[in-house]
């Protein structure tokens, strides 16, 4: 299929596990419980965003002090910046991939990884997952905005970043001449050019309002009522709380800054697939821009501002939700969900479980599906969830 992501693979069929285990134990139906695990994951990489918003900014020790001003908007940023029009297909493996990029950056950034286990990371990125290589070049940035372009920054680049390059680019370049062999010259590759300048907006909150309500009823004005409450009461404690914060110097606003455009313009070009990507690169590039003007002031109405963004996407999101749940993909889905929970042992129920997996699979590959519904029918039932997929 193009690509070689066997420690990638592991990590997917965990949180299948894990969806599953919610099935059982809990009773949620299964897209509620994919969903469920893909808001844990979004939490997870809104908190990497954090960690690598501190690592770029903190003069000395990370979190020794309490945050700046700017870290404490970097959670509004990234719940603006996730309109659901815009992530569809970044479920929980997509954003702890991206959150995985941004530790493994603030890692590096701080200098806390010896030769050995940067090697160790390195190899291990190149066979989790193709995107897991924006951590390299995200980690070169951040270490060369944090620290001046003397030898002695130099050094400190060569000793913390090259290792994790040495580590990664010998398994990666085996595994794409190998990829190449195999896939006779349709391997996919990258994003085509022309279609990079669409990418980089697609993160952009009010853009993706309008794509998220097309051919929808509109957000309910009940949830619109409920999202404003709900982050103007965060936003409100938020910005009580600012004061007591330190601002930052200009050097490492624009640090961040370029950090973040840096991890847009990535994921941009990597395509739909690195979403999530897209999302915290955006968020940290606003982040960065709004520190560049540290005044109390500014920062009290960013981030009123944002957490009024934060509103407008989770409105968003509700509609697009509700418009997704009809699409033909959906109402298999939940068909399939309604085979699961209420096992028909008799041949006319094997041909419906059949039929559904069929139509299932005309919209995707079906590999992964066969795996997990037999993985729970099998242990709720004893019973493969199609007999003809063995």
């Amino acid at each position: 299929l193009g690509s070689f992501r066997p420690l990638g693979r592991i990590v997917e069929w965990t949180l299948d596990v894990a969806a599953y285990l919610l099935v059982e134990f809990l009773r949620l139906p299964t897209g509620i419980a994919l969903r469920l695990i893909a808001l844990l994951a979004a939490v997870v990489l809104t908190g990497a965003a954090v960690v690598f918003a501190e690592a770029v900014t903190a003069r000395g020790p990370m979190f020794a002090a309490p945050p700046a001003r700017p870290v404490a908007l970097v959670p509004f940023a990234v719940a603006a910046c996730l309109p659901a029009s815009a992530t569809a297909l970044a479920g929980g493996y997509h954003f702890l991939i991206a959150a995985l990029v941004l530790g493994v950056a603030a890692r590096v950034c701080r200098d806390r990884l010896r030769a050995a286990p940067a090697l160790a990371v390195g190899a291990a990125l190149a066979i989790l997952d193709e995107r897991a290589a924006l951590a390299l070049p995200l980690a070169t940035v951040a270490v060369l905005v944090r620290n001046r372009l003397d030898r002695a920054a130099m050094m400190r680049l060569a000793r913390s970043v090259g290792p994790l390059w040495l580590g990664f680019l010998p398994v990666l370049v085996a595994a794409r001449l190998l990829i190449r062999a195999s896939c006779a010259g349709i391997c996919p590759g990258l994003l085509a050019p022309g279609q990079l300048p669409g990418r980089l907006v697609t993160w952009l909150p009010p853009l993706q309002w309008g794509t998220a309500t097309r051919e929808a009823a509109g957000p309910s004005p009940i949830v619109v009522a409920l999202a404003v409450v709900a982050f103007g009461l965060l936003s409100w404690r938020a910005i009580g709380e600012l004061d007591r914060l330190p601002g930052v110097d200009r050097r490492p606003a624009v640090g961040l800054a370029a950090t973040g455009a840096t991890l847009l313009v990535l994921g941009a070009a990597w395509g739909s697939s690195a979403s999530a990507s897209l999302a915290a690169g955006g968020a940290l590039l606003v982040v960065g821009v709004l520190a560049g003007w540290s005044g109390l002031v500014v920062q009290r109405v960013s981030m009123a501002g944002l957490a009024l963004l934060c509103a407008g996407s989770a409105a968003a999101n509700q509609a697009y939700t509700g418009r997704a749940n009809g699409t033909p993909a959906a109402l298999i889905d939940n068909a399939i969900a309604a085979e699961v929970a209420q096992f028909d042992y008799s041949d006319a129920g094997d041909a419906r479980r059949c039929g559904l997996r069929d139509r299932f699979a005309t919209l995707m590959p079906a590999e992964r599906l066969d795996l997990s519904l037999d993985m729970a029918t099998v242990q709720l039932y004893g019973e493969p969830f199609c007999r003809r997929s063995l």
